[in-house]
């Protein structure tokens, strides 16, 4: 199956390979403005809290901050705020580390990342749920992301909600492109007119982006 939005400003969810829309992904009615907060980026300090995926017959699970944990981290819940699992992520140079654990137990699984690809094993064993961004469309908008999901696992060591959540973690937790000045047009500016200060600025801004491409590259 996929996540995302199958076509540009399009309806984010869940949907097959024939197109057809499995859930849907949505802010949580109490906390307005929520999709545009993670578009701008600002979810990591912002005090919005919750996504929700809902099927035809209604809601599945919802996936928010941990805020127990010092690094973007969260946990999944039931429709009826069971603690299904957390994803915990310490945030590393060049890629996350990310246990996942079972309600509030001990971690159970981890997400190991390996030229892209992205898989949920069991600790010390096999991989539960294995996913990759396959389309990355514009600018630094996750929304415009898309990433293809498999499902292995039927040992019920985890909550299958909590493997389908594994692409919204990576998404969010997964390394940004540049949001200030990504069109060098501030930069171009000041390199008409002040050169020195314009070309320092360009010089930065190459190399932030050379930072930000390679850790999307092992990511």
């Amino acid at each position: 199956m996929f996540v995302g939005a199958p076509l540009v400003d399009g309806a984010l969810g869940y949907w097959d390979v024939d197109d057809r829309q499995l859930a849907r992904i949505e802010s949580d009615e109490d906390t307005p403005g929520l999709l545009e907060d993670f578009v701008a980026g600002l979810v990591l300090s912002s005090p919005v809290h919750a996504w929700r995926i809902s099927a035809s017959d209604g809601p599945v699970f919802s996936i928010g901050l941990y805020e127990a944990a010092d690094d973007p981290s969260f946990r999944i819940l039931s429709p009826e705020g069971e603690h299904l699992g957390t994803y915990l992520c310490d945030d590393g140079v060049l890629r996350d580390e990310i246990l996942v654990r079972e309600e509030a137990t001990a971690p159970v699984a981890e997400v190991e990342t390996r030229r892209r690809l992205h898989q949920l094993r069991e600790l010390h064993g096999p991989p539960m749920a294995t996913c990759k961004r396959v389309l990355d469309r514009v600018g630094d908008d996750p929304l415009q992301e898309v990433w293809w999901l498999q499902v292995h696992d039927d040992r019920d060591i985890l909550d299958r909600r909590v493997l389908l959540a594994l692409p919204l973690v990576c998404a969010l937790t997964g390394p940004m492109k540049r949001s200030v000045g990504p069109d060098g047009v501030v930069a171009g500016t000041l390199l008409l007119a002040l050169p020195p200060v314009g070309l320092a600025l360009l010089l930065v801004e190459g190399a932030i982006d050379g930072w930000y491409w390679l850790r999307r590259q092992l990511t």
